[in-house]
This record gives C-alpha cells, sequence and structure tokens, in this order.
C-alpha cells in the first residue's frame, strides 16, 4: 500500500492528506484524526478522538466507553493511552497480497464509518470533552 495510492484514495472522497514525518497518511476531520500506514503485511488506521480529558475521573469514565465500544464491535478497537490522555480507534487488517482498489475502498468507508460512529457516541456522553467549534459534520 503506497503513500500515493492512499492520497489517492483520500482525494477521491475530496478529503486533503498529508504524510507525516513518520510515512503515515494523515487526514484529519473536526473531531477526529485518522492516520493510515502500511507496516509489513498489515495495514493500520489509527483514530485519535480530539478530546482532552483533563481529570482522573474523566480518563475512567473513557476506559469504560472504551470498554463498552469493544463489547459491542468487532471494529474499530477502542482504547485509552492514558500517559497522553488520548482515546484512540484503532482497525487493521492483513495487506501482504495486496488490495484492490474496491477493497481499499470498501475497507476504509467501512473503517472511517464505524469509528464515526464511535466519536457521535463519545461527543454524546461526553460533551464537556469536545472541542469548542466542533460538529458533527464530518
Amino acid at each position: 500500500m503506497t503513500n500515493s495510492r492512499l492520497h489517492q484514495w483520500a482525494a477521491s472522497k475530496n478529503l486533503s492528506s498529508a504524510t507525516t514525518s513518520t510515512g503515515s497518511v494523515v487526514i484529519a476531520f473536526n473531531r477526529v484524526t485518522v492516520s493510515l500506514k502500511q507496516e509489513g503485511t498489515t495495514f493500520r488506521v489509527f483514530a485519535v478522538w480530539r478530546a482532552t480529558p483533563r481529570r482522573p475521573e474523566q480518563i475512567t469514565a473513557l476506559r469504560a466507553a472504551a470498554n463498552d465500544i469493544n463489547s459491542r464491535r468487532l471494529e474499530p478497537k477502542a482504547y485509552v493511552i492514558d500517559e497522553q490522555k488520548m482515546f484512540v480507534m484503532e482497525s487493521v487488517t492483513y495487506s501482504g497480497d495486496g488490495m484492490t482498489d474496491q477493497q481499499l475502498d470498501s475497507f476504509l468507508v467501512g473503517v472511517f464509518s464505524a469509528v464515526f460512529s464511535c466519536t457521535d457516541q463519545l461527543d454524546n456522553d461526553f460533551p464537556d470533552l469536545s472541542a469548542p467549534g466542533d460538529t458533527t459534520d464530518d
């Protein structure tokens, strides 16, 4: 999976994308930043909800929300990185034999849909953590 191909996919969806210094392709939305990266035979989608918990009880509540998401969904896997105070959603697929354009589109559209469903839930459950100016119109 080349970055050029990922940028082409993003452009086909009218999304702006950039490449980071670590080689990930990043697509930023109001409420979530999504990174796409090929790592060996694995294609990884890593999404970070743009909210900053400031109190320990908020981190605890976000861990419970991640457990709830994981108990109901296969994708994305949700977890909290305590040290960085980040709520993360991650999907991984094997891509060692490559993907057709249709497979790539199907995978990414499905993952993005699942991520946005999770962020909708998080925004509803934690309105005090949503960044100012955020909207549901990703």
